[in-house]
């Protein structure tokens, strides 16, 4: 078995442990549900639909660090009539939430969104989009923001393309078996995550619970927007058309997105920072990193350490130093997740051995998993089963 065998399994073990319980998702599932059902039957008179976007509509959720820990539902409730202004149709929106009982005391006013902030048992907030259509760019959409003067604007973006950029990147229907995810043909489109998920999926995961651990000890202030991860780890999966790999092939594809980043990270004509958003080309991700250069500065600090804690460390401590590859990631992902991963881990170990699929290579000194080596002696690996 080659390390980068042993790695895949390592890091497709925290993919797995990265995602929200059944219970979380339900909650979210019936807060969500209840939502679309109040502003249905709220204001007869608006034409309007509500969708998911963002991780859930991606399938890239991460569970809180904390037990008590939150994570964000996003989601847009575009009004198609009437046409408001920008600061009309926050306020409305507003309004409308604030003369339901379940939301009066709930609701946070936030410059890109209005939040709907649950009690903490719940462990989520949701995050609304105000936004009208886009005229004659259809699914385009633009979205009522604020700024820090109070000045209501529209903002242009397309979540729904951007949603299906995705699923043409990771090759949908390959790794869906044709199942295509659609939504139905209502005014609230379904909340849900898939029950299958690709590399591209967990990879993003991954690197999200490592951005957010390294920046809990650090100012978060410049910590990086998890749609430029995304969409980072999307060009890069897409350009070396790594759709085609095992749904545990997870490593592999972390590798070449750390290392391939910069790649897509250019600047304008006017020397400014510039990551379209693959479905809307004018917008860019970047903004932030043109008005104060320390946005660049801090996130390749970061990637050089995800670089060290993913790549680096594990791939030299794997073999024979079970404890300092433990303490390596615990201190990049936590404590609770490296623990439970490297216990999946030794499980995945121990089944291949009652498969009867591990061998070993006295040259190389190394498990493999080829027929003609050496029948593998038992042992206890990572707090596994013994194999």
């Amino acid at each position: 078995m080659d390390r980068e065998y042993k790695l895949n399994m390592l890091f497709n073990a925290f993919a797995e442990e990265l995602n929200i319980t059944d219970t979380m998702l339900e909650k979210a599932e019936t807060a969500y549900g209840a939502l679309g059902d109040y502003l249905r039957e709220a204001n007869s008179e608006w034409d309007l639909v509500m969708y998911p976007q963002g991780s859930f509509a991606l399938g890239t959720v991460v569970k809180p660090i904390q037990e008590e820990g939150q994570y964000d539902v996003d989601l847009v409730v575009l009004v198609k009539s009437p046409s408001m202004t920008a600061s009309n149709l926050r306020v409305a929106i507003r309004k409308l939430l604030e003369n339901h009982g379940r939301y009066e005391k709930k609701i946070e006013d936030k410059k890109p969104c209005i939040r709907i902030q649950y009690a903490d048992y719940s462990q989520f907030h949701m995050d609304i989009a105000c936004a009208k259509p886009e005229l004659g760019k259809a699914p385009c959409i633009e979205i009522a923001r604020y700024n820090d003067d109070s000045m209501y604007y529209y903002d242009p973006s397309n979540p729904e393309g951007y949603i299906e950029w995705f699923k043409r990147v990771m090759n949908y229907e390959r790794a869906y078996e044709q199942q295509k995810r659609l939504y139905a043909s209502t005014d609230v489109k379904t909340l849900r995550l898939p029950t299958i998920r690709t590399p591209l999926q967990k990879a993003i995961q991954i690197l999200k619970r490592h951005r957010d651990i390294y920046y809990s000890e650090r100012s978060d202030e410049f910590k990086p927007d998890s749609v430029i991860i995304t969409t980072l780890c999307g060009l890069t999966y897409d350009s070396t058309q790594q759709y085609a790999m095992d749904s545990s092939d997870v490593y592999s594809a972390i590798v070449n997105m750390l290392r391939g980043f910069a790649r897509f990270i250019g600047r304008n004509a006017n020397g400014e920072y510039f990551l379209s958003n693959p479905s809307y080309t004018q917008e860019n991700f970047l903004k932030k990193w043109n008005e104060d250069e320390r946005y660049a500065e801090h996130f390749l600090r970061w990637v050089e350490c995800a670089q060290r804690d993913i790549i680096d460390d594990p791939s030299y401590f794997i073999e024979d130093s079970p404890a300092r590859l433990n303490s390596s990631l615990e201190k990049a992902f936590g404590k609770g997740l490296s623990d439970v991963s490297l216990h999946r881990y030794g499980l995945a170990f121990g089944q291949l051995a009652k498969e009867e699929r591990l061998k070993y290579d006295p040259r190389q000194q190394a498990v493999t998993t080829k027929p003609s080596d050496q029948d593998y002696r038992p042992h206890t690996y990572f707090g596994g089963e013994e194999i």
